[in-house]
């Protein structure tokens, strides 16, 4: 702090030429390489801060099986929240990795929230199956059947303590899950889920999990944002075609642009009954989400909502979606062709929001 005053501090021995050359050089360190230095010690003093903090908090760095992949070394830090899956409780199962923490925290926070029963089936932080139902079992059953073979290897997210039914659903489907993600597991389940050792089952604490901010390493610094809300209030929302929406597919709507709001970009999902059908998602072109998503919901697009995280900068995604038998479409607009793929749609009878 008195870098200013003409003190100069060295932290790191990388920096040791340089000072000694401005020694050499001029007899004094100047003031904005001090500066420098100073800053740099102060991240180190930061750095010791946070470490004993989390010390002192009951909050030392968790050691992972492994990173990214194999060869890479892995921890995790918790912060002083409490909350979300860096602070859940490890119930069965063998320690988790790197790539199983950023999966139940996909799942856990794509199943969370009040209301009806909610699933969510997750693979490397992708929905490929998400469901509402009034039960827990039923809304298990749904999410798989969105995509039963990229189910394999998946976690498990649940909005509710997993019970007993849902646990016999699980095994009865024979599906392998890696971990399970859920506010607690009643007694009955934690039994039933017990014959598979190599399960992990994570009880995650109440209340929402969100982080506080989605911080993301780059070359020399951090980007910092705040989490994605979702989309909007569907109040604000209004129907641009000839054709109404209809009060019966408001609902259905609403889910299928929260569902895709999960997915990575381009991300398009085919929805019905709140089950997810059929997701194209982290693909460089929409059309090609487009695709997939149909692809993957066959004949279950028949009838179905399809949104989009993006707006839609030709017509061709809702001429597919037509052909596809496709009824509502869902997206946020903002392209410069809007007028066109709305007037396709009139074209096709579609309804779109």
């Amino acid at each position: 702090k008195n870098a200013d005053g003409g003190v100069t501090v060295v932290v790191d021995p990388a920096d040791y030429p340089e000072v000694a050359a401005a020694l050499e050089a001029a007899g004094a360190v100047p003031l904005a390489l001090r500066r420098r230095l100073a800053a740099k010690g102060f991240d180190l003093v930061a750095g010791y801060d946070a470490a004993i903090a989390a010390w002192a908090g009951g909050r030392p760095p968790q050691a992972l099986r492994y990173g990214e992949n194999p060869h890479q070394q892995a921890h995790l830090e918790s912060d002083a929240t409490g909350r979300g899956v860096a602070a859940g409780r490890l119930l069965q199962g063998k320690k988790l990795s790197y790539n199983n923490l950023l999966d139940l925290d996909a799942a856990y926070r794509a199943a969370y929230g009040p209301g009806l029963h909610r699933c969510a089936l997750v693979k490397h932080t992708n929905p490929c199956g998400l469901a509402e139902a009034v039960t827990q079992a039923e809304a298990f059953r749904r999410a798989l059947s969105g995509d039963p073979v990229a189910a394999f290897g998946g976690v498990l997210g649940f909005s509710a303590v997993l019970e007993e039914a849902t646990a016999a659903a699980i095994i009865e489907s024979g599906l392998f899950v890696e971990c399970i993600a859920a506010p607690g597991f009643d007694p009955p389940s934690r039994q039933l889920l017990g014959s598979r050792r190599n399960l992990r089952l994570l009880a995650v604490p109440a209340g929402d999990p969100s982080p506080e901010r989605m911080v993301h390493t780059v070359g020399g610094g951090r980007l910092v944002q705040d989490p994605d809300p979702g989309p909007d209030d569907p109040a604000t929302w209004r129907v641009v075609t000839r054709l109404p929406l209809g009060d019966e597919r408001g609902e259905e709507a609403r889910f299928a642009m929260r569902a895709v709001a999960l997915l990575k970009s381009n991300a398009v999902c085919v929805t019905s009954d709140r089950t997810l059908r059929g997701a194209g998602a982290g693909v460089m072109s929409r059309i090609d989400a487009c695709r997939l998503a149909l692809e993957k919901a066959a004949d279950a697009a028949r009838g179905a909502t399809l949104a989009s995280d993006g707006f839609f900068p030709f017509d061709d995604c809702v001429r597919l979606a037509a052909a596809a038998g496709v009824a509502v479409v869902v997206q946020p607009g903002g392209s410069r062709r809007d007028q066109e793929v709305i007037d396709a749609c009139d074209e096709l009878g579609l309804v779109m929001l």
